[in-house]
């Protein structure tokens, strides 16, 4: 038995194959990122700087829980159920989050066009207004 006749090598072992998988993992996340980033179109013609401050000032004064489920539903264009994934929670709570979070951007910006306005100030590339009238819940449709 190695590990019991040298724990000091053993546990510097483990913890070596530790780091190197958080080191591993990091690298992955952020050659994701790069990519993400990379692929997605730049909105620079005539940005609208003040609606660019009031989106995301709007987004800050939201819970984390609201905020993430909006940003992710909205500007990053996940599915209930990939937003579920990513933030570890059930779809119902994605939904009912990213409803409550959208009332509160209405409430906050004023009622027209939220969803519109956050995909230019967030750089997101902007969907057909019948999509929009069913993420805003507007619509007859289901999203899966």
């Amino acid at each position: 038995m190695r590990a019991a006749d040298h724990p000091a090598a053993y546990a510097r072992g483990v913890v070596a194959n530790l780091a190197r998988t958080r080191i591993r993992s990091a690298v992955r996340e952020r050659r994701r990122i790069a990519l993400f980033w990379s692929q997605r179109e730049e909105n620079t013609e005539n940005p609208d700087v003040a609606g660019v401050v009031d989106v995301q000032e709007a987004l800050r004064r939201l819970p984390f829980r609201k905020r993430a489920c909006v940003v992710l539903r909205h500007a990053f264009d996940l599915s209930e159920k990939d937003t579920a994934l990513a933030l570890g929670v059930s779809v119902g709570t994605v939904k009912s989050q990213t409803s409550k979070g959208m009332a509160e951007l209405q409430r906050l910006l004023g009622t027209q066009g939220v969803p519109q306005r956050m995909h230019a100030a967030l750089g997101a590339p902007r969907c057909s207004p019948a999509v929009e009238g069913v993420r805003t819940g507007e619509g007859g449709g289901r999203d899966r």
